[in-house]
């Protein structure tokens, strides 16, 4: 893994993710009317779901070492989303996305907007790039808040995974 732990914010522990979340991270993928913003539109039980979404977390800490983290509110011990850096290949280079889920009973208390904050200082205070990303589809409105109030702006429009989205971008 990539990630030099531990990482931290005001409220929130980072810390990576494992097949024993599945139960607690089952619940974002209950009755979430933004799954399709994460490319869900089909979803399967949300256990399944779960399972599948970690997966691919430990797959990407493998193959990039990089990949969501579980965010757990430090005061309660409670997960209330997922966020971290995901590598992306953009016209030959690659760049490193700031990419955050919170649950949906968490929205509207500011942690997608404290994460990925945390996470751009990050990748500025690690040296890690000269530059952070967000791919952010052109309906989610709540993430491109995020992405305005993380000092990013929108570029690049187009498709991603079938959707459509916009690039939003920061240079350090």
């Amino acid at each position: 893994m990539k990630y030099q732990l531990p990482i931290t914010s005001e409220r929130l522990d980072f810390q990576p993710l494992t097949m024993d979340d599945t139960m607690a991270w089952a619940s974002f993928f209950t009755d979430n009317p933004g799954l399709k913003y994460v490319a869900i539109t089909e979803p399967l039980d949300p256990i399944e779901e779960s399972q599948k979404w970690i997966e691919r977390q430990l797959e990407r800490y493998q193959d990039s070492g990089w990949g969501h983290l579980k965010l757990i509110e430090k005061t309660t011990g409670q997960l209330v989303g997922n966020a971290g850096l995901i590598l992306r290949p953009n016209n030959g280079i690659e760049l490193l996305e700031v990419a955050y889920s919170i649950l949906p009973t968490y929205w509207g208390k500011g942690y997608a907007s404290e994460a990925a904050s945390s996470l751009k200082e990050y990748i500025r205070d690690k040296q890690l790039s000269d530059r952070a990303i967000s791919i952010i589809h052109k309906e989610n409105i709540g993430s491109q808040k995020v992405a305005t109030k993380n000092g990013m702006k929108p570029g690049v429009e187009g498709e991603y995974m079938g959707m459509p989205v916009c690039t939003w971008e920061v240079i350090f």
